[in-house]
C-alpha cells in the first residue's frame, strides 16, 4: 500500500503559492501538480482515465474535523488560477 500508486502517472510539480490581485490575497499549497494517467489496469487512475496533464490542487488538512473554511481556502485556490 502506501506510494504504491507514486510514480506511474507522470506527475509534476508547478507551483506552491496562489496569489489574487482582485481579492488581495495569497495562500500556499501543499502542492499544486499535472498528472496523467498510467496503463496499469488496476490502477485507481483508471476511473478517469485517459487523462493528460490534470491539474491537481493539494490542500492538506491535519483537523480531526472538516470545517467550512477548508471549502472555502481550496475555492480561493481555484479561483486564484
Amino acid at each position: 500500500m502506501g506510494n504504491s500508486w507514486k510514480g506511474k502517472q507522470n506527475e509534476r510539480c508547478l507551483k506552491d503559492i496562489e496569489f489574487s490581485r482582485e481579492l488581495d490575497a495569497a495562500g500556499t499549497l501543499d502542492g499544486d501538480i499535472l498528472a496523467s494517467s498510467c496503463t496499469d489496469p488496476k490502477c485507481g487512475c483508471q476511473v478517469r482515465a485517459p487523462f493528460k496533464d490534470l491539474r491537481i490542487c493539494l490542500d492538506l488538512k491535519t483537523s480531526n474535523y472538516i470545517y467550512p473554511t477548508h471549502f472555502a481556502q481550496a475555492g480561493f485556490y481555484r479561483f486564484a488560477k
